[in-house]
């Protein structure tokens, strides 16, 4: 049976609905743990690891509420987004490689988009996050932006990828790195954009692509993250 986009919706909901309850007990019971055993390093580094695990799993019941906002129309709070400034508030959010670096090239031209904030925010930190999960220890990941043509292209690469001896990281690892690269692609396409992916053995690049704002002069200014 075919279901429409309200109803996939709407299953997509539910499911975020009951995987954030037993979550939040999860979640509230590590932070309980991390203070009892205060005086247990051994065990405390379990709590500590079984509490990243637990954060992992919250982003995914957070990406699943985004499909489900997607499926049903636009988006919700759209307007003027200052590009830089939302690439330099990755820094702050993301993780560089290990024994690597995290770098964000700012351009002089104060590039703007039209779009929703936190949506944006989120494809590009998923999309860091899975260059950054793809790459050897010590390398570079760079994020810079350009204008191409009515386009803001948003470029994230991984140089010194691929580090092979994991399974998450193999020359697959952007391309196939789970939901986040997929909700990064949903919402390029939800702004009139796209995202495109290639990963080989030495480098991995992602292109978020969406329109530049077309916003007259004496718009309201840009939100900047």
């Amino acid at each position: 049976m075919t279901r429409t986009g309200d109803e996939r919706a709407e299953l997509l909901e539910r499911a975020v609905h009951d995987l954030k309850n037993p979550l939040a007990v999860v979640r509230a019971s590590l932070e309980w743990l991390e203070v009892e055993l205060v005086d247990r390093p051994d065990a405390l580094d379990t709590v500590r690891d079984s509490a990243i695990a637990c954060q992992r799993l919250v982003r995914i019941a957070d990406d699943l509420e985004i499909l489900a906002r997607l499926e049903t129309g636009g988006l919700t709070d759209p307007g003027p987004v200052a590009v830089n400034a939302l690439l330099g508030s990755l820094k702050s959010v993301c993780s560089a490689p290990r024994g690597g670096s995290l770098v964000v090239e700012s351009k002089a031209d104060p590039l703007v988009v039209d779009g929703d904030l936190a949506l944006l925010a989120r494809a590009l930190e998923a999309l860091v996050d899975a260059c950054v999960r793809g790459a050897r220890a010590g390398s570079i990941v760079e994020i810079v932006a350009t204008r191409e043509g009515a386009d803001v292209a948003i470029i994230v690469a991984a140089r010194g990828a691929v580090d092979a001896s994991t399974p998450e990281a193999s020359i697959r690892a952007l391309a196939n790195a789970g939901l986040g690269v997929y909700v990064a692609l949903r919402i390029a396409a939800a702004h009139g954009g796209g995202l495109t992916v290639v990963a080989t053995d030495s480098a991995a690049r992602a292109t978020f692509r969406v329109p530049a704002d077309a916003a007259p002069a004496g718009a309201a200014p840009a939100r900047d993250g």
